[in-house]
């Protein structure tokens, strides 16, 4: 973090807007800060802490008093750069407090601004609350880390050094970024532990619900099904022949029953028909009444609203009344409220002025500079008021005349009112004494209150001493045999388990060898296969590669014999040709052909050439047959070399497979080998003797005559392949069975390699348990030892302090009883001086002594009102002759206005001097009318009170005047009730005319005849569909009846019948639905249990792991517990930055003192000079413990990195120089200018000179006239 600058307006001293630029001071590492004492230094510190936090450490709740009492607000902006080498980016801070009242002070505006390389702004937060968070999520330090490390206010320098171990640990961790592992390591282990946990939980829980899903249940379950799915197809068959029976039989019982229910249907129904005359009659007399009820309704509703008017108009008349009382009682309420407020209103209004001038007074005393502004110009108005003065001396001679006839009347009222100094000075010696002795009583009754509160104490603590010291020896006792238990369980320790855990490893290694003998045993299988297989195909391939040779030469002799053939007939038509020719030529002819004249070889007559037909055609059948033959030829040539590549490719494939399975062979002794190998370190444990594997190295190996057993065999060949079918070599290879050899039990090194690792693990895990149980129980007895110790110890620890507890409680027991006796004896004396000052009061026989202290005090306050009536009339008389005296002036300024001017400035010179008394004199004035309570509150207080008056008089009035309200509309609404009833009533007698008139029409005695007349309208429609129905039904029934008896057709069933068959059909029924259940009950159990069996395996592969990782986290949980590795990190860090203060103190003190870090946290001095004795910080002086601090501070902003990786790149120290002499001044300079500070900078802030004169880069506080402190830069 490195300062930029800085803008302060309106705080403390600064009132003008100030800006420091702190680039041009840290450039030489050390600067400084000076300015007189008041000046302003320590609120540029203030103004920091209160940009970056909100809070200024010193002020009373962190803002308030901050702001300057001549400004209404203030603004701070911080310009600051975090980041290392060339990746750093700024940030500005911004904070606007306006005034609240005199103290306090609200903030409006609050602004964290991110500013990019580029000059680009970004606003990250915009209100007080949440840029504070953000700020310190940056710099990763709270506002007091800040203050105790970075920048040391005024009394904070050595606060870090006497910090308690808890507060340096939390500070520490925050600034060394610890956090990670503390609070969020354990959170992670816990979340991740009780994750574990949970999810072991899970699987132990799932896996018993899950139950028994081995392999020999899956097929017990699979035989089940099997059984049942037959059962049910025989019960169907069986349930689908009863059931038809039992339905026919069922239909014909149902069709007889109809029938008989049809009779007595009809018989029932003819019985009805009396049933349906009557209906008709009440659907007719019921009709009557309805057209005659709605007038009896009417009747009844205008009654009932008849009733409810009367009700209403009773209610009205009520309310009416309850109002009219109500307004009386109000009417004397307002009445009293406003007495009450005429009668206190005036005397609040007087103790309001009172106040408000004591306010007055507040101001004139906080601001007497404003009221050395005021007498100014006061001169300036008598000046002006000295040239209009002639025409004010008459006026202010009778004045003066007044002013001195009021004079001596109150001169003469003062002197009535003075006490002779004797008598006040007896009744001062009363009120001294008698305030004594009541004091030594009160100090009396306390003391021995606190006498007896001390020996409950020291009986409490004695027995509670006892208690303790008999849970510390039962704890002893038990801790001692569970030791005894620890040692045991120890001795029986079945295996170690480093032992268990190589036995894991090597059978784990022996598994791994079992898969790779299994798979090279499959291989070495599938290799004799293949090369069974592959010797088959070459006596194939052998076959047909000398047939294919025999048909070439046989078809490479018929090639040459035709050639042959067709060279013969060419030369014997070459010779026909010739002698052709010859017959034509003749002696000295030139030949056709060659030219010649002699003709010598013309003797060849005799040869004939063939018809030319003929020969055309005996060339073109032997070219097609010639043609044909070399097509056949370059056919099977092709084929025979294409079955000498096949024979080739399936030599080379044999000779392949027989090296591989010799490497196989000697694999498989290898593993064996490797498998004893692996295995000795297990037995020399002393593990049972459960390897019986030797595998030969020549298992199995194929030999010469074996691997080539298949070219010895012929496989007949019952159908030739053709020359121009498919080739051999593309048909597979596998299509002819070959025998396979299956090693026998004792053969099968597999099997006899599994059948041990078996055994060897089931062996294994027996011995894991026992040691499991072993280990569960040994940890169980050491987590009650640890239980017991921690017990022990916290109990002994309990019983010491009891036992210091009980002598410091006798110590203090032994303390009250002096400080009783001492209080017994202070108190008879108070008891005798205060009767001897009452004698000259005449007060001597006064019982008890308090009444005379009350009597004493009466006499005091009578005094006190005189002192007060003559304060009164001095204040008069003071005011008198200052009228007085100004009258005079005035007609001197009338008679000379120049001799009256230079009295003017002399005398208000005068007052400027005596500002002071003057002020004095103003806060006596403030104390008699406060008492020293701030006048704003007894305003408040006093305005609450008048408000509360007037406030009260204007509600009764209020409530008078609504009550008033209500009781004229109660009384309207009366009236209007009154002519309601009046109607209703009026309407109910024409509704029963209306009634009477037609009950006669309809032929009605009464209405309770038209009532039960009346039918509703369900009960009607009812009537009306039972009498259709009944009409409809007797239709229906003839139809029906008909149609059963020609559904019926003639059977007949009994009930026997039926029930025999109803009997076949449910035992069938229940022997199906059994069967059915059964085999589904069969198929869902086999069905779960194949779906379980494949997450039954997994789980218990899980339920291990996750068995593994608690045990882990429990270790990794009980070593991080509480604050251990947090504690033993900041330690660690405590300790080298110890090292590096010390370091810097010895060069400060000339090798005198060192720091050194003790085991509790603090810190403890190393007196070198004195032998090395070590003493605590506390003892130190104020230069050495600025010194202390100093080197502490310098040590830990070296380390401190802001977030764990922005660097400190400056600090403040304030005022902590002036604690030391010139030549401590001169080494702690001189170790800082030698520092190497790199990147770091030091603000010192000082008012010392000698400090001012050595620095060479100077900020200077001025301190300011009314525009408040300024800054200047200093480079010298």
């Amino acid at each position: 973090m490195r300062p930029i600058q800085l803008t302060i307006a309106g705080l403390h001293s600064f009132r003008k807007k100030q800006e420091i630029h702190f680039e041009q001071l840290i450039d030489a590492g050390v600067f400084g800060i000076f300015g007189k004492t008041g000046s302003g230094k320590s609120t540029i510190l203030d103004a920091i802490t209160l940009a970056l936090y909100g809070e200024v450490v010193r002020a009373k709740n962190g803002t308030q008093g901050i702001l300057n009492h001549g400004e209404k607000s203030l603004e701070v902006s911080f310009l600051f750069e975090l980041g290392a080498g060339g990746e750093r980016t700024r940030y500005r801070v911004e904070r606007r407090y306006v005034r609240n009242d005199d103290i306090s002070v609200n903030n409006k505006v609050s602004r964290l601004v991110r500013i990019d390389p580029t000059g680009a702004e970004t606003v990250l937060e915009d209100r007080s609350r949440d840029m504070t968070r953000t700020i310190e999520k940056l710099l990763g330090m709270t506002c007091r880390d800040f203050t105790r490390a970075v920048v040391l206010p005024q009394g904070k320098f050595a606060e870090f050094l006497s910090l308690t171990g808890k507060e340096r640990r939390d500070m520490l961790q925050r600034l060394f970024n610890l956090e990670k592992y503390g609070k969020e390591l354990n959170e992670r282990v816990a979340l991740r532990l009780s994750s574990v946990a949970r999810d072991k939980s899970n699987v132990e829980r799932e896996l018993a619900g899950l139950g028994d899903a081995s392999d020999e249940a899956v097929r017990r379950a699979e035989g089940a099904a099997a059984a049942a799915k037959a059962g049910e197809e025989k019960a169907r068959a069986m349930l689908k022949t009863a059931r038809a029976g039992f339905e026919e039989a069922q239909e014909v019982d149902k069709l007889q029953k109809q029938r008989g229910g049809k009779e007595a249907e009809i018989n029932a129904h003819t019985q009805k028909a009396s049933q349906c005359q009557e209906a008709l009659r009440a659907l007719e007399r019921a009709e009557q009444a309805e057209r005659v009820f709605p007038l009896v309704q009417r009747e009844a509703t205008a009654a009932a609203a008849e009733q409810a008017a009367a009700l209403q108009k009773q209610a009205a008349e009520v309310e009416a009344q309850s109002l009219r009382q109500q307004l009386i009682l109000c009417e004397r309420q307002a009445q009293q409220a406003e007495a009450a407020r005429d009668e206190q209103e005036p005397l609040l209004m007087q103790r309001g002025a009172q106040l408000e001038e004591a306010q007055k007074l507040e101001v004139e005393i906080d601001t007497y500079r404003g009221e050395w502004r005021r007498i100014a110009a006061d001169l300036k108005k008598s000046r002006d008021v000295a040239t209009t003065a002639e025409g004010l001396i008459d006026e202010r001679s009778t004045e003066r005349d007044r002013l001195k006839t009021a004079l001596a009347a109150s001169e003469r009222e003062l002197a009535g009112n003075l006490v002779d100094s004797a008598y006040r000075a007896q009744v001062a010696e009363g009120m001294h004494k008698g305030a004594e002795f009541l004091r030594e009583a009160t100090v009396f009754d306390r003391a021995n209150g606190q006498f007896l509160e001390r020996q409950q104490s020291l009986e409490r603590a004695r027995r509670q001493q006892e208690q303790k010291g008999e849970r510390a020896q039962d704890l002893t006792r038990r801790r001692q045999a569970c030791e005894a238990r620890e040692k045991e369980q120890v001795a029986q320790v079945p295996f170690s388990e480093e032992e268990l855990s190589r036995l894991e490893v090597g059978l784990m290694e022996q598994r791994g060898l079992l898969a790779r003998l299994a798979d090279m045993e499959k291989q070495r299988a599938d290799h004799r296969c293949a090369a069974g297989r592959i010797g088959e195909a070459m006596a194939d391939c052998q076959g047909r590669l000398q047939r294919l040779e025999a048909d070439c030469a046989r078809l490479e002799g018929e090639r040459q014999k035709q050639k042959d053939a067709y060279q013969e007939r060419l030369l014997q038509d070459r010779a026909a040709m010739a002698a052709l020719l010859a017959s034509d030529l003749h002696p000295g002819d030139p030949c056709p052909v060659c030219g010649s004249l002699e003709h010598p070889c013309v003797n060849a007559r005799g040869a004939k050439p063939s018809a030319g037909h003929s020969a055309e055609e005996e060339k073109v059948s032997f070219e097609q047959a010639m043609e044909k033959l070399e097509r056949a030829l370059r056919q099977g040539t092709g084929e025979l070399e294409q079955a000498r590549l096949e024979k080739s490719n399936l030599q080379t494939r044999q000779e392949m497979l027989e090296q591989e399975l010799n490497r196989l062979a000697a694999a498989i002794g290898e593993v064996g080998q490797e498998s004893r190998r692996k295995w000795t370190g297990a037995e020399a444990l002393g593990w049972p003797a459960l390897f019986p594997l030797h595998l030969p190295t020549e298992l199995h190996r194929p030999t010469e005559q074996t691997g080539r057993s298949a070219l010895e065999k012929q496989i007949p060949i019952e159908k030739a392949a053709s020359i121009e079918g498919v080739p051999i070599a593309d048909a597979p290879i596998g299509d002819a069975p070959v025998e396979k050899e299956v090693p026998t039990e004792r053969e099968n090194p597999v099997l006899r390699f599994e059948q041990w690792l078996g055994g060897a693990e089931r062996e294994w895990a027996k011995q894991k348990a026992a040691w499991q149980r072993w280990r569960d129980e040994l940890e169980q007895i050491r987590l009650e030892l640890r239980q017991l110790g921690d017990q022990v110890t916290q109990a002994q620890a309990e019983h010491d302090a009891s036992i210091q507890l009980a002598q410091v409680a006798e110590g203090e027991s032994m303390q009250a009883k002096a400080a009783l006796d001492e209080a017994q004896a202070r108190w008879d004396e108070a008891q005798a001086a205060f009767r001897q000052a009452l004698e000259p009061l005449g007060l001597a026989a006064v019982t008890p002594l308090t009444d005379g202290a009350e009597q004493v005090k009466a006499l005091e306050e009578g005094l006190r009102r005189k002192d007060r009536r003559c304060d009164e009339l001095r204040r008069q008389i003071q005011a008198c002759q200052a009228e007085i005296l100004c009258c005079e002036e005035d007609l001197a300024k009338a008679q000379q206005q120049n001799q009256a001017a230079q009295g003017d400035v002399i005398r208000l010179t005068a007052q400027l001097e005596a500002i002071e008394g003057q002020a004095r004199i103003r806060a006596d004035r403030l104390q008699a009318i406060t008492q020293g309570t701030p006048a704003l509150l007894l305003i408040e207080k006093n305005t609450a009170q008048l408000d509360q008056l007037r406030s009260d008089a204007r509600k009764a009035r209020e409530t008078w005047q609504q009550v008033q309200a209500r009781c004229q509309q109660a009384q309207d609404e009366r009236t209007r009730r009154e002519s309601a009833w009046e109607a209703a009533r009026q309407a109910l007698d024409e509704c029963r005319r209306e009634r009477e008139a037609a009950l006669r029409k309809e032929e009605f005695v009464s209405v309770e005849e038209v009532r039960d007349a009346r039918l509703e309208p369900g009960e009607m429609a009812e009537k009306k569909r039972w009498v259709a129905d009944y009409q409809d039904r007797e239709k229906g029934l003839s139809a029906e009846f008909a149609q059963i008896e020609s559904q019926l057709a003639g059977r007949q069933v009994s009930p026997e019948a039926l029930a025999e068959k109803e009997r076949t059909l449910a035992e069938a029924t229940e022997q199906s639905d059994r069967a059915t259940r059964e085999r589904g009950a069969a198929d869902q159990a086999l069905k779960e249990l194949q779906g379980k069996q494949q997450r039954w395996q997994a789980l218990h592969r899980q339920g291990e792991e996750l068995r593994r990782q608690e045990g882990l986290l429990g270790q990794l949980k009980s070593l991080f517990a509480g604050n251990v590795f947090v504690d033993f990190l900041a330690q660690e860090q405590v300790e080298f930055v110890a090292q590096q203060a010390s370091e810097q103190l010895k060069r400060m003190t000339r090798n005198r003192y060192a720091l050194e870090h003790v085991s509790d946290g603090g810190f403890v001095i190393r007196d070198d000079a004195n032998g090395g004795v070590k003493r605590p910080v506390t003892s130190l002086s104020g230069g050495e413990t600025f010194q202390a601090s100093l080197a502490l501070a310098l040590a830990l902003s070296a380390q401190i990195q802001l977030k764990g990786m922005y660097p400190l790149e400056f600090f403040f120290l304030d005022e902590g120089f002036g604690s030391l002499d010139a030549d401590a001044i001169d080494v702690v300079m001189g170790t800082l200018e030698r520092l190497q500070l790199g990147n770091r900078s030091i603000g010192v802030i000082s008012h010392v000179q000698e400090l001012q004169q050595r620095l060479s880069r100077r900020l200077v506080v001025d301190q300011g006239d009314m525009e408040g402190s300024r800054v200047r830069l200093e480079i010298g």
